[in-house]
């Protein structure tokens, strides 16, 4: 399993939930491009190439439970 930082979490649980970057960085007071690395970066831990497969992505890694 890929280790994700506490930053990281945060920015995959939103965007998982439908937020764009820019709701994203709003939410957690960051700069839209600090969301967009931080996605890049999960992206490329995940081996996902698209926000579609991030939800998916992070219950299997354990980032949320499914019911969240």
């Amino acid at each position: 399993m890929a280790d994700f930082s506490e930053r990281e979490r945060a920015i995959a649980r939103l965007s998982a939930a439908g937020y764009a970057p820019d709701g994203v960085a709003q939410a957690l007071s960051l700069s839209i491009r600090t969301v967009e690395n931080h996605l890049y970066a999960l992206y490329a831990k995940l081996g996902i190439t698209s926000s579609a497969e991030l939800a998916a992505a992070i219950v299997g890694e354990g980032l949320v439970a499914e019911h969240d």
